[in-house]
């Protein structure tokens, strides 16, 4: 295995043009060559929050603005008498007094000199304005199990704000659960009032500073663009350091995920017990129900509304995996494999389809002694299939732990081939049988990134895959890596895992660990929502210690 190499390469280059003259420093904006303020607080736990002003006129107070609240999703309210204010000027402009720590309740005067060398007396000052949020961001009618309703989300336009209600279920008596804007209010209040929105309704939505938005909710089938997602309807619906939410951080985290309805279940493969959270915000819930079963290994879920857990089974016992369409109750076993492959059952797993119908298990083996092998098992009309041994040729092979490769199916149909990608290969492969038919090589300093988390997925039409690359350095800023390719032609399947014409989405991740990794593994999980106008990709990094989600919809507008 190579050695993980962290490469930073400086390169310092000196041009000198003879006696060229500069040219003169002209400002392009009323501002006068101060171009913005940047502003911080200067103590408590939010030091590195910025706000930033763009400076338009200098003739009159430039006010920084700063939100009541902050967070903003909080009630905790801000304070402006000690903030670090940071100014963009043009070049050979500068400020006397040097800026620093201000009381941006008080006006403060600086003398200002441009690079023409004017000097003009500027004031600033700040303000708590009130926030002006009116976004409904979640809108859904809560299953019920006593009546075997199976819950409907919403699917909104923020553009034209319509929420569309796709189902043909009795929505005359219902409440509500939803998400709205920091601190807004929605009247009428769906959660307290019991509504019909079998017919069209109408909510306003107050923002703390008293602007409004109406939105018209609707039994309705909003029309679909023709092919996949839409292009700008990416859309960041939440991420945090998952320790916030409970979770301990430690080298023995081996994180999986998992969704069935509006749940999404993290499992640390640690032995303690997975937590779900509502995957549209992000809200923790509380931990699923095991009963006797053991979620030691890693969750996974069909396409049909079935979480399966699996344990972590070493060679000579017996390796189990669970299932259960609620978490809430306890899974009951599906599979019972005794493990003789001579190596280790239950660090990853994934399930293509339904197991109530077809579908494709995969589990990968895991051996210190070097392993490019999984179990697989082909289920039919519900009925599972004699598991079978498939060893991968020509490709290298992964070890333990964090190492271990990642195996996905496209379909249900084993021609259509599979994904494989692992550490220290850093090589995303197409294979068809046991061989590689196609691969993207690995990124820049591809070796300071566990590449093993894949997903693959049908949406309106096309084939998304996903991998997602643990870091393996966060102390010198080597964040998450995260890629969503278009697989429903393999032609543009050519390239790197960071270059190529399959690639559609490559976001900055925020990573929430700035010191040495403790274990480079993570999950990453694609879910088409039941009535399929939006896809959801979710992420985790146990060496950033970040859980996020993104959102992509296919509506036409």
């Amino acid at each position: 295995m190579k050695k993980y190499i962290y490469s930073i390469i400086t390169a310092v280059v000196g041009l000198f043009m003879g006696c060229q003259s500069p040219d003169d420093l002209i400002s392009s904006t009323n501002s006068d060559g101060l171009n913005s303020l940047t502003t911080y607080f200067a103590t408590g736990s939010h030091t590195s929050a910025a706000f930033k002003t763009t400076v338009t006129d200098i003739t009159s107070d430039i006010v920084i603005n700063i939100p009541y609240y902050y967070p903003e999703e909080t009630d905790t309210t801000t304070t402006i008498t000690a903030m670090r204010v940071i100014a963009s000027m043009d070049d050979n402009c500068s400020l006397s007094p040097k800026l620093g720590i201000l009381d941006l309740t008080q006006k403060n005067y600086f003398n200002y000199t441009n690079g023409k060398g004017e000097t003009k007396k500027i004031c600033i000052t700040g303000a708590i304005k009130k926030l002006s949020g009116t976004q409904i961001t979640y809108f859904s009618v809560p299953a019920n199990d006593a009546t075997g309703f199976a819950g409907v989300t919403g699917t909104i336009d923020q553009d034209n704000k319509i929420i569309s209600l796709i189902t043909v279920d009795d929505l005359s008596a219902v409440n509500v659960d939803y998400k709205l804007s920091p601190h807004a209010i929605i009247s009428p209040d769906p959660k307290t009032t019991v509504m019909n929105l079998n017919v069209s309704t109408q909510f306003t939505v107050t923002a703390q500073d008293g602007s409004t938005s109406t939105y018209t909710v609707s039994k309705a089938a909003p029309e679909k663009i023709s092919y996949g997602y839409r292009s700008g309807s990416e859309t960041l619906l939440w991420s945090f350091d998952f320790t916030t939410k409970g979770f301990a951080w430690d080298g023995t985290n081996n994180a999986s995920l998992a969704s069935i309805g509006n749940n999404l279940i993290v499992n640390m493969g640690n032995g303690t017990t997975p937590i779900y959270f509502n995957r549209i915000t992000g809200a923790k819930i509380g931990e699923i129900t095991l009963g006797s079963t053991s979620a030691a290994g890693c969750v996974t879920n069909d396409l049909n509304g079935n979480l399966l857990t699996c344990n972590y089974a070493a060679d000579g016992n017996t390796f189990r995996i669970y299932r259960t369409k609620s978490v809430t109750t306890a899974p009951s076993v599906f599979i019972s494999y005794s493990n003789s492959t001579g190596s280790i059952l239950g660090r990853k797993m994934s399930v293509q389809g339904s197991i109530d119908g077809d579908a494709i298990i995969s589990a990968e083996l895991e051996n210190a002694n070097g392993s490019s092998s999984y179990v697989r098992w082909i289920v039919s009309g519900g009925t599972v299939g004699a598991p079978e041994v498939i060893t991968m040729t020509g490709i290298g092979g992964w070890n333990t732990y964090a190492t271990i490769g990642d195996i996905v199916y496209p379909t249900t149909n084993t021609s259509d081939g599979y994904f494989t990608s692992f550490y220290d290969a850093d090589v995303l492969q197409y294979m068809k049988g046991t061989s590689s038919q196609a691969g993207l090589t690995g990124q820049v300093n591809a070796g300071n990134y566990n590449n093993n988390c894949l997903d693959v997925k049908a949406f309106n039409g096309a084939k998304y895959l996903s991998l997602c690359c643990i870091s393996q350095f966060p102390q010198w800023s080597v964040n998450t890596q995260l890629y969503l390719y278009d697989v429903t032609s393999m032609a543009q399947f050519t390239g790197t895992v960071d270059v190529s014409p399959a690639l559609t989405f490559n976001p900055t991740i925020t990573s929430y660990n700035s010191t040495d990794g403790v274990s480079a593994t993570g999950d990453v999980l694609l879910v088409p929502s039941a009535d399929g106008y939006t896809l959801t990709l979710y992420y985790i990094d146990n060496n950033c210690k970040t859980l996020g989600a993104y959102q992509f919809d296919c509506l036409k507008k």
